[in-house]
């Protein structure tokens, strides 16, 4: 059975969302006990504001990049009149340029999504109330890390049969180089705001959109989804990346198995569970990275 159409209140007789625990309108239950076990821990919100989420969330990265972007390169062209296309282009590639720019991403998409979902602000604060988010968080955290730990050796003698020498995909380098330009900015945008932004797209947005249809179809396409947002796509279509192409795809597994588990977090704990896991991964992922490497 979907919920993607509103049913009426036996009581007040007022639209709601099928979904929903009980009515908006005067709190009578849901009549339908199944609709709501399957989603009480669901961040509640209409069709419109998840498809709004998800969207905001995955294009505005990308468009704002892309305009943030053009306004630095217009300013630093302004400030040095006689720069080449490629000092240009050196220049963007800095780490502390690039983060700046993802921190401008991050902070301006964090704030439009907070605005969409301004109803829900206190539902979302509920979520963190107890200790089982946390724990659950953690467990969510560690389950990810046995999975990479394990893969990353399989992934590791793929590659080296191949020819190919292993090593992080070029999302995981960008943020490395990011992080060793600013530590403490890093940790703030990638390892808080980040988690928010991308559960409320996947989790509050994609997911909980699909799962109307059925979790199964709302766990499948939302992990892929999230999976292959951390592809390099450039590694297919220019020719300086090309050879990575297959390191990449092999790189997809961990993000696609990270995608499964803050869905199940997030369906089982409520979005503090699958922010919890999330931050965790991201925070402890950064310290790893600072820590000084010989060689």
């Amino acid at each position: 059975m979907s919920y993607f159409l509103k049913t009426e209140c036996q009581n007040c007789h007022n639209r709601m969302d099928p979904t929903m625990g009980k009515c908006p309108h005067c709190g009578t239950p849901n009549p339908d006990e199944k609709a709501s076990k399957r989603y009480e821990h669901f961040i509640h919100a209409g069709i419109p504001t998840q498809i709004s989420l998800f969207l905001v969330g995955l294009a505005g990265l990308q468009v704002l990049g892309l305009i943030i972007s053009l306004i630095a390169q217009s300013v630093i062209v302004s400030a040095n009149p006689g720069i080449t296309v490629q000092e240009l282009t050196d220049l963007l590639k800095q780490p502390g340029l690039n983060l700046g720019i993802n921190s401008g991403v991050y902070l301006t998409i964090f704030l439009i999504l907070g605005l969409i979902l301004w109803k829900n602000w206190i539902e979302i604060g509920k979520s963190f109330k107890g200790w089982k988010p946390y724990v659950a968080g953690l467990v969510g955290y560690l389950a990810i890390l046995f999975f990479e730990i394990l893969y990353g050796f399989l992934s590791a003698a793929i590659l080296n049969g191949l020819g190919i020498k292993p090593g992080p995909n070029a999302n995981q380098s960008g943020i490395n180089a990011m992080v060793l330009a600013g530590p403490f900015v890093s940790f703030l945008v990638f390892g808080l705001v980040g988690p928010f932004v991308e559960e409320v797209t996947y989790r509050v947005g994609l997911f909980s959109f699909l799962s109307r249809a059925g979790k199964v179809v709302g766990y499948i396409v939302t992990a892929i989804i999230f999976g292959f947002i951390h592809f390099a796509w450039s590694s297919i279509w220019n020719p300086a990346y090309q050879g990575q192409v297959i390191a990449e795809l092999l790189n997809m597994p961990p993000y696609i198995f990270s995608g499964v588990v803050f869905c199940f977090l997030y369906d089982k704990f409520g979005f503090a569970g699958s922010y919890v896991g999330h931050a965790l991964n991201n925070v402890i992922s950064i310290a790893i990275s600072l820590i000084p490497k010989n060689g």
